[in-house]
């Protein structure tokens, strides 16, 4: 049976967008003090404080989504894993010509999206279990 690998970047999207913007401003006040020759090591461990707390829901974040996709992978969706593969294997594997690709995507619509409902399911459980709020992610 298929493996689905994780998309952490795309599901922790915007924790990930909130850990890029720490190390943009982090690394501009850092330039910054050097220019000036400016050293304010107690300030510097202030602002890093928010730093680290996105970075530790990044990290928290990626970990829950491999937990997910782990758990999706052996037994939280393996009947529709399995259901899509056989529909690909019957209808997909030798559409070569354009009717054959739609009438793929036709006959495999409901166990693709099926699929796609119970990732989502099994995603959001691991994430709020975890500790976020689906308006976090």
């Amino acid at each position: 049976m298929g493996k689905i690998q994780p998309p952490v970047d795309q599901i922790c999207r915007k924790v990930v967008g909130d850990a890029s913007k720490c190390r943009q401003q982090r690394r501009l006040g850092v330039s910054g003090d050097s220019r000036t020759g400016n050293s304010r090591d107690g300030d510097r461990s202030e602002s890093d404080r928010p730093c680290k707390e996105v970075h530790y829901q990044l990290k928290k974040c990626k970990k829950a989504v491999v937990n997910a996709y782990h758990h999706i992978n052996l037994g939280g969706c393996a009947k529709k894993i399995q259901d899509r593969m056989v529909c690909e294997q019957e209808w997909c594997v030798d559409a070569d010509d354009n009717e054959a690709k739609k009438k793929c995507q036709v006959e495999c619509k409901v166990y693709r999206h099926g699929l796609e409902e119970c990732i989502e399911y099994q995603v959001k459980r691991f994430l709020l279990k975890s500790g976020f709020r689906t308006s976090q992610i």
